[in-house]
């Protein structure tokens, strides 16, 4: 395994143990994926780094897998999916994007739907899948991401803050007053407005995945 460093004397023979632990094991690696990252090193041992090409990402090996150190290119793409508690929504002819950077296990993430003229709105409670699934359920209360929510028609947006559900999506929420107190919305098909064409949902922030 990776020994961390030696100071070699003068004439000292370099055997080849020191070369794997003191500089194969313990070199940043270079491959053009993960796959061939796995083709190349069957037998990872925790603290190796490696480098991929193919999305810019400096990889750690942990002891139990590969995880991403920094992506250091642009950010990676995702498509969002729109989805509700009761019945799905179809965002038709709307357009969605979605962009997010991992460091090691924060995801920063960001999200923008916006509606078209063929979109239909389903019914219940709105989510936004994220690119990855965030921690384990018991921390996910802790997992808070940012919205807002712009109704086209007035040209008012709206704030909003979510809860990041461990099963990969944000609860989407906005809010509103009750009395003399603010709280905590669902947003769905009414709420924070109707929704019409040329409305847009926006998420970004960072969470935690598992």
């Amino acid at each position: 395994m990776g020994s961390g460093f030696k100071d070699f004397a003068v004439g000292e023979v370099l055997g080849s143990a020191d070369v794997d632990n003191y500089l194969m094991k313990q070199s940043v690696m270079s491959f053009a994926s993960a796959a061939a990252r796995a083709a190349a090193v069957t037998s990872p041992e925790e603290g190796m780094v490696a480098y991929l090409r193919d999305v810019d990402a400096l990889t750690v090996y942990t002891g139990a897998a590969w995880v991403i150190g920094a992506y250091l290119g642009d950010a990676a793409t995702y498509t969002p999916a729109w989805t509700a508690v009761s019945s799905n929504p179809s965002l038709g002819n709307g357009a969605v994007v979605g962009r997010y950077k991992q460091w090691g296990k924060s995801v920063q993430v960001y999200a923008r739907l916006t509606t078209g003229s063929t979109s239909s709105y389903g019914s219940g409670g709105y989510r936004l899948s994220l690119p990855s699934a965030a921690g384990t359920p018991s921390l996910t209360t802790d997992h808070r991401v940012h919205t807002q929510y712009f109704d086209a028609s007035a040209g008012v947006y709206y704030p909003g803050h979510c809860q990041v559900s461990d099963l990969g999506h944000v609860n989407l929420q906005y809010f509103g007053v009750a009395g003399s107190l603010v709280r905590l919305n669902n947003v769905d098909p009414t709420g924070p407005f109707t929704w019409a064409t040329g409305d847009i949902i926006y998420v970004f922030g960072m969470y935690e995945v598992a």
